[in-house]
């Protein structure tokens, strides 16, 4: 391990950046990129903090993946008995259609073609389907 620190400290004392050798780990190439990379990705820093993105600027996966990591789960099963999960089971199904709401889909769509791609062999569309009280 010593190697290791003793091989990335020479690297880091050069003051020419492109001649800049690779360290080599068990076999694996790491390169300066790619090190500072994951040290980087340790510190949960990513590409967006250094370019100066937006942080509050989100995908909508992220905030979703971070809704679920701080749900409170009110509902665990924590009983022991037939009756206590038929219970919890009742329960559990109120809260889901509460919830869930009505999710059948709307009688009438109408229909906009946003593209038509012709092809040799085939057509390609781009459809929007749009029905009243629906945001599309």
């Amino acid at each position: 391990m010593s190697l290791l620190f003793d091989r990335l400290d020479s690297m880091m004392s050069h003051t020419d950046f492109d001649q800049r050798p690779s360290v080599s780990v068990s076999h694996t190439m790491v390169t300066r990129r790619s090190f500072v990379g994951h040290c980087l990705a340790l510190a949960g820093i990513g590409p967006n903090v250094l370019l100066g993105a937006d942080p509050a600027a989100s995908l909508v996966n992220d905030d979703i993946a971070r809704s679920m990591a701080d749900a409170e789960l009110s509902m665990l099963f924590d009983g022991q008995t037939v009756e206590e999960c038929r219970k919890w089971q009742a329960a559990f199904r109120r809260q889901l259609n509460e919830l869930l709401c009505d999710s059948s889909p709307p009688s009438q769509w109408s229909i906009h073609e946003d593209e038509r791609a012709e092809f040799d062999d085939h057509t390609r569309l781009s459809l929007l389907l749009q029905a009243e009280g629906v945001p599309s």
